[in-house]
């Protein structure tokens, strides 16, 4: 008990360095947790998929769309249970350029046969197919907007800017999983889309579609079913590349790779800060207590009490640091969720919590090195020689 006190007291005799320590510590542990919850929007687990979730793009690019009529087809595989289709119209909405949220075009008739992820009522969906200009919004972005039922709204596509579209809104839904809850999203009736860019970009895309969607029965024989659908196109105009959801989705996160290999890369280098803003203040208590330590190695003290007192000062830096920062992890997400709503998915996990606390017990051990053996090796005759 003793030690510990004294511990706590040399933390902080320098009170000014200790808690600018503190506190840089602390920012950058808050900074770490960010960067490691921004990641997390990038994973996915096996248990959010759709089993048996199937998705069919243009051969050569998901860029390019396919013919309507493939749909028909589809339905004819063995295997087939439910086919459907979407668009992806874009997130910016009006002039402003902070004023943006995701839209979808699908097919108001099957979506829900497959989007069990989708979860809305069975009046809306009823509404959704039988109002013509209908629209589906999540709760955040009705809570952002302050948009109810009945309300009619325009929105545009970002990749065909003559395309504007008079939306009502006639219900809501919310994504299954917990993590994409805050997701501001607008989810509109795909013949609607279909017959605008018909009219405003060219009259065949009336007829075509931006990506089709398969549900596989049975799920386990799902790469089959996706080869025999792939097969039907084969060495024609409009080739398929039909693969289930999670590589889809994998393919899709390949395309931010280099973002998220940066995002790794700097977060493991906050850890290595971390241990050098730890590691310059040790140095310093190191370098200014060779005569304390001299002094009490003549008072009886031996050398496991000057590895204690070293050890548990740097562990009790680096703990305060730990706590505050992981303290300041939750507000901080929510101050990049403002400045970032493009990014509301970002949510807090706990398991950022379980990263910071070990890191930081293994930096509190390096950063003790230098003044533990600093102590322990320092003579009494050349501690008491720094004496002034």
């Amino acid at each position: 008990m003793k030690l510990l006190k004294l511990i706590v007291k040399n933390a902080f005799r320098h009170r000014l360095r200790t808690i600018l320590t503190i506190l840089g510590l602390a920012i950058t542990i808050m900074s770490f947790g960010i960067v490691r919850n921004v990641l997390e929007v990038f994973s996915f687990s096996e248990d959010d998929l759709i089993p048996g979730h199937l998705i069919t793009r243009h051969k050569t690019s998901m860029m390019q769309f396919l013919p309507y009529s493939h749909l028909d087809k589809m339905r004819q595989v063995e295997g087939v249970e439910a086919v459907t289709y979407g668009f992806w119209m874009g997130v910016r909405y009006g002039d402003d350029p902070e004023e943006f949220f995701a839209r979808m075009a699908i097919d108001q008739d099957n979506f829900y046969k497959i989007r069990s992820d989708w979860i809305t009522s069975e009046e809306d969906i009823e509404d959704f197919k039988t109002v013509k200009n209908a629209a589906l919004i999540t709760p955040a972005l009705a809570l952002k907007k302050d948009w109810e039922e009945g309300d009619v709204i325009t929105v545009g596509c970002d990749y065909f800017e003559t395309v504007s579209l008079d939306v009502e809104i006639v219900g809501q839904f919310e994504f299954a999983q917990e993590q994409n809850r805050q997701a501001e999203f607008m989810l509109v009736r795909g013949d609607l889309f279909r017959r605008a860019i018909g009219q405003e970009v060219s009259p065949e895309m009336e007829h075509q579609v931006g990506w089709i969607e398969l549900l596989a029965d049975p799920p386990d024989e799902a790469t089959e079913i996706a080869t025999r659908v792939d097969s039907l196109f084969m060495n024609s105009d409009m080739e398929t590349k039909t693969e289930p959801v999670n590589a889809y989705a994998n393919a899709q996160v390949e395309r931010f790779r280099t973002i998220i290999t940066a995002l790794q890369v700097s977060s493991y280098l906050m850890i290595g800060v971390i241990l050098l803003v730890l590691l310059n203040t040790m140095s310093m208590v190191a370098r200014e207590r060779i005569n304390e330590n001299a002094v009490l190695k003549t008072l009886g003290f031996r050398g496991k009490h000057l590895v204690i007192l070293n050890f548990g000062e740097s562990m009790f830096v680096a703990l305060i640091g730990a706590v505050l920062g992981a303290a300041l992890i939750w507000p901080g997400i929510k101050l990049f969720k403002t400045l970032m709503p493009f990014l509301q998915q970002v949510k807090f996990e706990w398991i950022t919590v379980v990263w910071v606390i070990p890191a930081m017990i293994i930096v509190g051990i390096l950063a003790s090195l230098v003044p533990v053996i600093k102590a322990t090796n320092t003579s009494i005759v050349d501690g008491l020689r720094t004496l002034e």
